[in-house]
This record gives structure tokens, C-alpha cells and sequence, in this order.
């Protein structure tokens, strides 16, 4: 005896439509699974920045001038001849670089207003660096994925 079943194709509709209101309600929420994504991305996004020197399309972010170059190597800050351009010079901008939250929402910032200011300039100056790559965004869409299969589950 053969048993026949029969989906009805809303059923896809209406779970996809589930969900995306998930989704919606875990940012709206500021769910603390925003936090874990956000902090699973830190460390990327710092090491790209301030050791690799590349922007969030895998670009350079640029290169140091000659006379920058003195500054750099000088005693005071003893940095090497590399000219990729990494965003530091006395690593306060990267230490301080973290997860933050504010106006409701979770995101990578600093907590030093000066260290915002800074990135802010840095950012116009130089666009897509603080961006998340492609890489990065998958890291926390993963992280937010699996979190929702967990309730599926």
C-alpha cells in the first residue's frame, strides 16, 4: 500500500515568511545573538585593518609618503619600513577598537570618542574600509543563521 502525502506550497511561503520575521525581531530585540556575531567578526575585521592594510573589497587601503615614512620609523615609534598604510601608529586606535553598543543597535566602533572621530575621517578619506568584506558578512550572517536552525531544530 503506497502512502501519497501533499504539500501545499504556502507551507514554504509560511515558514520563509516565519523566518524573516525571526530575523526582524532578533534586531529589533537587539537579541544578545547580535552580540556574538558581532564580536565572531572583531577580530577579522581589526586584523584586516591594522596588519593586512586592506579595505573591505580586499583592496589596499593606500601606502605612507616619504615623509610619513620618517615619522613612523622614528625612535618614538619604532615601526618598520612597510609603507601599507595599517591604520596605527601608536596602536591606540586598535586597542581600542570593539564591539559597541548604541542608539539601540550593535556594531564594530570605538569607545574613545577620539578614536571615532579619527575612524570617521579615515573612513571618508578612504571609503570601504570600514565596511564588513564579503567574508566577514558571511561570518555573521553564519552566526545568526545557526542560531535561528537552533530554534527550527
Amino acid at each position: 500500500m503506497a502512502i501519497e502525502i501533499t504539500l501545499n506550497t504556502d507551507v514554504t511561503k509560511e515558514v520563509l515568511a516565519l523566518r524573516q520575521q525571526i530575523v526582524d525581531q532578533i534586531v529589533q530585540n537587539n537579541n544578545p545573538i547580535i552580540l556574538v556575531a558581532a564580536s565572531s567578526v572583531l577580530a577579522l575585521v581589526a586584523h584586516r585593518i591594522h596588519t593586512e592594510g586592506e579595505k573591505a573589497n580586499g583592496s589596499k587601503i593606500g601606502s605612507y609618503s616619504n615623509s610619513y615614512m620618517k615619522v613612523r620609523q622614528s625612535s618614538k615609534y619604532n615601526r618598520n619600513a612597510d609603507r601599507t598604510m595599517i591604520f596605527s601608529l601608536t596602536r591606540q586606535m586598535e586597542n581600542d577598537f570593539t564591539v559597541i553598543e548604541e542608539n539601540g543597535g550593535v556594531g564594530l566602533g570605538f569607545k574613545n570618542t577620539h578614536n571615532a572621530d579619527k575612524a570617521r575621517w579615515l573612513e571618508e578619506k578612504f571609503p570601504g574600509t570600514y565596511l564588513l568584506s564579503v567574508g566577514e558578512n558571511k561570518v555573521v550572517v553564519d552566526v545568526i543563521n545557526n542560531y535561528i536552525n537552533g530554534i527550527f531544530a
